[in-house]
Formats: C-alpha cells, structure tokens, sequence
C-alpha cells in the first residue's frame, strides 16, 4: 500500500519530465484495440479508465484545453508540440494510477480503487486546471488566451459556489446553476415571443389586457387539491401514466374554478416557465428509453409533488446535493438497471411504496425526501449486493465454459493437424478424435498453452498416429523402444477424465498395443477389425449444449454496415443496455456484461443477474442492423436531472433557431 502512492507520483514526474524534454509519450492502451489480443480482464479496466478520463474531460474541457496551449509553449522540441501528451491530462493521471496499482491489485479491488480516486480526485481536478492555468498565466504564458464560456449558455456569470459536504470542489454546483439559469432565460425568451401554443398561453397570460396574477398561496393550493385527488385515487391511477400536458389542463381548471374572477387571472412569467420546465422533465422521463414503461410509469406520478417542491424551492434545479434530485435520480438508475417485467426483485414494488409515501404525505417539508432517500439507498444496497452475486456467478461459469471452449478449439487444431495425409485404422482413429482430445482440452484448460504437460500430451497425441502407419526398420525399432513409455503415457492421460474404469483402459491399452502390431506386421484386416468401445464425451456434450444455448453466427459476407456496426460493439462499455424483440410485442432488457476475446462472444444478463443469453459478435452486429435488437443505452454517470436539463436546453434552443426537434435532441 505504501508503495502505490510512490509509484505514482514517480510515473507522473517522469511523464512531467518527458513532456518538458520532448519526448515522446508511450501509447495509451485504448479499449477499442483489437480485442482478440486483449485479455479480458486488461480489456474491462481500459473501457473502465477511458470512461473516466472522458468524463472528467468532457467537464473540465475548456481549462484543459488551455492548460494544453500554455504547456505546449514550455516543451522544449516544438516539431514534437503535436504528439506530446498533456502530463497533468486525466489521462496520463489514470494510466499512472494503473501502472502503480500493478497486477499484485486484483481487478476487482482495482474497480473500486478506481470509483473513489474519481470522487477523491478526479472530480476536483478543475480546480486544480484553473490554478495551474492562473500560475502560467501570471508567468507571461499566453496571458491572452481566454477560455471561451460554453456557447449556447448565456454569458452571465454565475456566483462562486461554496463548497458543501457533498459538493467537494463546488465545480458541479456552478455548471446546474448555469445550465438551470440556461434554462430559464430560453424558456423565457419563447414566453416573450409568442412560441407558447394558445391553449397553453392562456394559462400564463390570461385572456384579458387587465388581468392579475395567481399569487403563489393559490398556486400551491390548487397544487395540494390535486394531490389529494391523486392520493385518494392512487390505486388506480398508478396503473397508467400521468401525462404532463393533461396535469396543466387540470391545473389551469383548478385555478380558474378556484378563482374570483376567471379568465382575468394569470401565472406569472415565472410561475409558468417553472411549470412548462417541471413538465419537460416529466416527458423527458417517460421517453427515456433506458427505463422500462413500468419505472416510466410509477415515477410519472411524482410531477405533482415535485412542481409543489420546485415552487416553494427553486433550488431543486440549481443545486446537485438536492436531496428530491437525489432520490429521483437513484430511482432513474435503480429502475434502468435492475427493473424486471415480473418485478422478481420487489424494486417497482418499492418505488411505488415511496412514490406514494409522498403523493399521501408530502405537505410541503422537503425533509420527508431526505429521509426516503436513506431509506431506498438502504434497500438498494441489499438489492443490488444479491444481484451482483448472482450475476458472479452467472459470469464466472460463462467464463469456464469460454475457457473451456477455447481450449477445446486448440485441442481441435492439435488433432486436426496430427490426422493431416495420415488413414489410421479405427480404433486410432476413434481413440484420438474422441477421449485423447479432451485430454487435450483438460491439459490446455488446467495447465495452459505453455506448460511442459500441454507440450507432452501434443506429442503424444503424434506419436500414436505415427505408431499406426507403416514403418520402416528404423521406424520399428524406435517404436519397439518407446512402446511401454508411450502407452504409460495413454494410460495416465485417461485417467484424468475420470470417465473410463480402469478395466476398461487396461482393455484399451491392450487394444493400442495389438493394433500397432497388426500395422507393422502388414495385416491391415486385423487392425480394422479392432473397436473402440468408448463412451461418448461429456466434455463434447457440455460444449454442444453450449453452442445450442448461443446464437448460430451466419455465414453471410461482411458489408461495410456490418463491419461499422462490429466496430460500433467493439466500443461498448460493458453495462449497455439492449431491446431483444420476443413474441407479441415483448421487448427483453438484456444489459452487456462481459466479451470473449476468444470466442467473440457477448454475453448479455437479464436484470436480475441470473438468466444470460451468449451472442457472437457477428450475429449481434446483425441484428442490430436489422431492428431485432436495438441499443437502448450506455452506462452513465450523469444524473437525471442533468440529463433532462441538457435535452431540454438542446429542444428549447433549436425552437429558437427555428430547426426542427427530434428524439435524439
């Protein structure tokens, strides 16, 4: 442990230092090499640190697009400017962590390294890219380069943030509230301008020039009616989505039944912003297609409650430590990832049980959110721990039979190549297609490719070929001298299957012996006389249930939509989530869980960590192309809110530009 931490602070200065000399950087292992060279397990950690590295990128892009300009000028060799490395990049940071880890850290232990250096470090690094970007520049390094504040965003500058217990460095807090306060002014701007569609208009302007303004006492009041008809009426209601355009109709009614005067009253501009913003959010949820139509479903129902709690507190959009933010973004993640249609697991049971907890009980105290939030957090940790155990255990065995399967296809070469321009007679024959194969495969599976054990059973293999095959009298007398060793050789490898009784070895044995005889004597007729009576492989029949288990790979050419679709999977991230089209309609979440070098497989696990389905690459890719299996998502870190608030800024500004909105926007 003492020694981790030496490491890497040795490997960041050397790279400091052959960044100044000009040196070239070493190549970073990338996840989208060949990954029939890569081992898994090097494989899983280079898609784990590359997501990292681009998060942490993607957030401090604009500093460290600065910082790079200004170090560049104090590289030494300015012809080597364009292929140096950026030594303070999150990059060269985490592949210095990962070379001081080593191979000791097992991958495992190496994950959760990883997961708190993020939260530690790697989240707080744009303060340090500020600071070192200040230092350079009070040293005269490109004192003139500004960075450029993000383009669609309004250029106000927001107010330093302040560190809170669950916001380290603060950087988070400042990029909701510029992207809320983003938000706002769009949504503002197309009040003003008249993009509002008439029916939705009146609610905020009124029909008449002198109309007044719903306080806010009659906002949350006709709020609170409704969410007592939504709690008297919860059972039934909780089957169907809520849309966000029929709850502003039956706001806009409420408000006006209520009302002294209807129609000369109005929402105040910012009322209505907040309310069209609280519905965008809602929609946004229920067309994300990384949450099934059930989670979709129980976390509509939450838009009454949350348009009360943003009303009363605005800072539910502008702050990430939020704790209602919080408990809707962990029921997002929760529900995409471990949801089932059968409920199996009880999580929709449970996130409906909180979803009404606050449609019956919450009056107004956002305290009531931080203490559903400890409570979910608490079940979705027993959760998620029985789960994962199940999926372990659903990996590793995929995991043994891969590696079973790659040793049976070099077992299959070996004896291949052992039986090219050779006719044996049948028992030879039979005795190395069948139990000296998997001999073959057990050796390569227990001791590897390299091992002394793999190399004497190949020999083996060639010898009892060569003993079958008319020789010469040298070739007889060398057979004459290692016949006993070769057949104690035979008789050791068939008793590690295990499958065989020891009579019936020391039958076959005797068999070997006379049919090498009967070769040599020329007496071919008695040498095919000779049966092997052998039981069938149960290593063959565990691979051919395997095989049977796994999509049939087509044989069909490779076009360039398929070739860019293999390159597309090539890049995944484990923890994608894909659509498998079943009977009437079903669609089967099925999330990415692990990928065979070997065998260039994917395996895909349900939910629930237990029932898996094992695709070739070749076959997958296809059917992608052709819509029986669609890409429903990636794994990400970003929370839902901020998510929605991105798609929703993304909309609001191309209806400002006039450009058509999509799914995808």
């Amino acid at each position: 442990r003492a020694a981790i931490p030496r490491r890497f602070h040795q490997q960041l200065a050397g790279d400091f230092a052959s960044y100044l000399k000009g040196q070239h950087a070493r190549e970073l292992p990338r996840a989208s090499d060949q990954l029939s060279l890569v081992a898994h397990e090097e494989h899983e950690e280079n898609l784990l640190l590359d997501n990292l590295a681009a998060r942490c990128r993607g957030r401090c892009s604009r500093a460290l697009q600065a910082l790079e300009q200004r170090l560049a000028q104090l590289c030494r060799a300015p012809a080597m400017r364009p292929t140096q490395r950026n030594p303070f990049g999150p990059e060269t940071i985490l592949e210095a962590l990962r070379l001081a880890l080593g191979k000791v850290v097992p991958l495992q232990l190496r994950r959760v390294v990883y997961q708190q250096f993020e939260l530690q470090v790697m989240n707080s690094l744009d303060a340090l890219y500020a600071a070192l970007n200040q230092q350079l520049i009070a040293a005269g390094i490109l004192p003139q380069l500004a960075e450029q504040p993000l383009r669609p965003l309004p250029a106000r500058q927001a107010e330093p943030a302040r560190a809170t217990p669950g916001n380290r460095s603060g950087s988070r807090r400042i990029d909701s509230a510029q992207l809320f306060q983003g938000v706002s002014h769009l949504l503002s701007r197309r009040h003003a301008s008249g993009g509002v569609p008439g029916s939705e208009r009146q609610l905020a302007t009124g029909t008449y020039a002198d109309s007044s303004i719903y306080s806010e006492t009659e906002l949350l009041a006709a709020l609170n009616r409704l969410q007592q008809v939504g709690a008297r009426e919860i059972a039934t209601q909780l089957q169907r989505p809520q849309d966000a355009k029929q709850l502003k109709a039956r706001l806009h009614a409420e408000l006006e039944t209520a009302c002294t005067l209807p129609g000369r009253q109005r929402l105040s501009d910012a009322d209505a912003d907040l309310i069209d913003l609280v519905g965008m959010l809602f929609a946004f949820i229920l067309d994300d297609p990384a949450l099934p139509d059930r989670c979709k479903t129980v976390l509509s129902h939450l838009h009454t409650p949350y348009l009360k709690l943003a009303l009363r507190d605005r800072q539910l959009f502008s702050r990430d430590d939020h704790p209602a933010r919080h408990l809707l973004d962990r029921m997002a993640k929760a529900g995409a990832r471990f949801a089932e249609d059968n409920d199996g697991s009880g999580l929709l049971a449970k996130m409906q049980q909180i979803v009404e907890r606050i449609i019956q009980d919450f009056g107004g105290d956002p305290g009531l959110f931080s203490d559903l939030l400890l409570e979910f957090d608490e079940y979705l940790r027993r959760l998620q721990q029985r789960i994962e155990l199940r999926e372990r255990r659903t990996l590793d065995a995929a995991r043994g039979r891969d590696r079973l399967q790659a040793a049976r296809q070099q077992a299959d070469a070996q004896i291949r190549r052992v039986l090219i321009g050779r006719t044996l007679p049948p028992l030879m024959h039979e005795l190395l297609e069948n139990p000296w194969r998997d001999v073959l495969t057990l050796t390569h599976l227990r001791q590897g490719e390299q091992s002394p054990e793999w190399r004497q059973a190949c020999l083996n293999a060639e010898q009892l070929a060569w003993s079958c095959m008319p020789l010469d009298r040298s070739g007889r007398e060398r057979l004459q001298r290692e016949r006993l060793d070769l057949l104690e050789q035979l008789r050791s490898g068939l008793q590690q299957l295990g499958s065989l009784p020891e009579e019936h070895i020391r039958r076959l044995l005797q068999d070997v012996a006379t049919c090498q005889h009967a070769v040599q004597a020329q007496q071919p007729e008695l040498a095919a006389r000779l049966q092997a009576k052998l039981p069938d492989s149960a290593l063959g029949a565990l691979l051919q249930e395997h095989a049977d288990a796994a999509a049939p790979s087509d044989d069909q050419p490779l076009t360039a939509e398929l070739q860019a679709q293999l390159q597309r999977l090539q890049t995944l991230p484990f923890g994608s989530l894909f659509g498998f089209a079943e009977e009437e309609g079903r669609v089967s979440r099925l999330r990415l869980s692990w990928f065979s070098p070997a065998t260039r497989h994917y395996l895909l696990i349900d939910p629930s960590g237990e029932h898996s389905r094992s695709w070739p690459a070749h076959r997958l890719a296809q059917a992608l192309l052709d819509g029986s299996v669609q890409l429903l998502g990636e794994p990400t870190d970003t929370p839902l809110m901020e998510r929605a608030l991105q798609a929703i800024y993304r909309v609001l500004q191309r209806m400002e530009e006039g450009q058509p909105t999509t799914a995808d926007s």
